[in-house]
């Protein structure tokens, strides 16, 4: 041995590589990476659909905002709605706004889940019971209908509806 070398290492010492568990490691390292993928993929849908979340909530509370402002100043009511609102009085027209409101935040959370349809149909009777909610409803719930942007907005007027024509039904029995 020359001196000037490093002494080599001892094969007591080295480990001791057992070929039969070749494919082991190979199929291992392949659940691995799929694992891996999924979980990407899955964090990637997550992702966006939270993102889609956020934005339609960011939109709710724009027309949340909208609405709020519409009640403070009747001029705005003037810009959007005359045909409807335009002929209501102004106590009237805030009490609508307001009723719409709810309805809006009520369809984000059965939307959202927050509010299950199974609950939510209690809360639509309720709101049904007030003479004034079921005015709201009859002006505005074919415009809801016609302007359902899918399934569920289809649905939660479905509810609205009945619980309308439940509460109107015994209003005038």
């Amino acid at each position: 041995m020359c001196p000037s070398l490093p002494p080599r290492p001892c094969r007591a010492w080295a480990p001791k590589l057992d070929r039969t568990k070749e494919p082991v490691i190979k199929i291992a390292a392949a659940a691995g990476v799929t694992l891996g993928t999924a979980l990407g993929i899955a964090h990637l849908a997550l992702t966006r659909k939270q993102h889609e979340e956020t934005k339609r909530l960011f939109f709710v509370r724009q027309h949340s905002d909208l609405l709020r402002d519409s009640i403070g100043d009747p001029r705005f009511t003037e810009l959007t709605n005359v045909d409807v609102l335009g002929e209501l009085d102004p106590d009237t027209r805030v009490q609508y706004v307001h009723a719409n409101r709810w309805v809006t935040l009520w369809s984000e959370m059965t939307r959202g889940n927050y509010l299950p349809f199974a609950s939510f149909r209690e809360v639509a009777a309720d709101f049904m019971a007030n003479p004034v909610n079921r005015g709201f409803w009859r002006l505005a719930g074919e415009h809801r209908q016609a302007t359902a942007r899918d399934e569920h907005d289809e649905r939660f007027n479905r509810v609205m509806d009945a619980a309308y024509h439940r509460a109107h039904r015994a209003a005038t029995a």
